[in-house]
């Protein structure tokens, strides 16, 4: 896929949701990243979409989200893992087997 047709999944739901006749707050919710696997300060984005979604009898967008089809992009996971946020997680996780390492071998 190149450049100029890749589409964050943010903007692919918020058109499915909108298409799909979703309120308002879930449009938002999508576009702010909510929803997202790298965006949302939400631990399980996808399964707050299905619930939101079934809950509002969006029950296609239910399934289609448990289908995967609003799961991010390789290239997203990309992005994200050049990301500052990206890069401070994976150095915080190597710190911690790091020491987890250094534990077991005092042991």
């Amino acid at each position: 896929m190149n450049e100029q047709t890749r589409k964050p999944t943010t903007e692919r739901l918020a058109e499915a949701l909108s298409l799909a006749g979703a309120p308002k707050w879930m449009i938002d919710n999508a576009n702010a990243g909510l929803y997202d696997d790298y965006k949302s300060s939400v631990a399980v984005p996808i399964m707050m979409l299905v619930f939101d979604a079934e809950n509002m009898g969006l029950y296609e967008i239910a399934n289609r989200a448990r289908d995967g089809e609003f799961d991010a992009e390789k290239w997203e996971a990309d992005e994200w893992a050049k990301s500052a946020d990206g890069q401070a997680t994976f150095s915080e996780f190597f710190a911690d087997v790091e020491r987890n390492a250094q534990k077991k071998r005092k042991q």
